[in-house]
C-alpha cells in the first residue's frame, strides 16, 4: 500500500466519521451506514434496492442492466 494511503487512513481513524458498508449482490444492494463503528455498531442508515441484476445470468452469462 502507498505511504500517501496509509497516512489517509491513519487520519480517518483517528477522527470520528461515517462509515459505510456497500453490499453487491446478485439480486439486491444494501448500504449501511455508521456514526462511529468503534462506539456503537448501530447502523443510521440501512437500505436495500432489489435490482435482479443476476436474472437469467445462468443462461446468458450476462448481467442484466438496471434499466431493462
Amino acid at each position: 500500500m502507498k505511504s500517501e494511503f496509509k497516512n489517509l487512513f491513519k487520519i480517518q481513524s483517528s477522527k470520528k466519521s461515517k462509515q459505510a458498508i456497500i453490499d453487491l449482490g446478485s439480486n439486491s444492494v444494501r448500504m449501511l451506514i455508521y456514526d462511529d463503528f468503534k462506539i456503537s455498531p448501530i447502523p443510521v442508515f440501512n437500505e436495500k434496492a432489489v435490482c435482479k441484476l443476476g436474472k437469467n445470468l445462468d443462461k446468458s452469462k450476462k448481467i442484466k442492466p438496471r434499466w431493462n
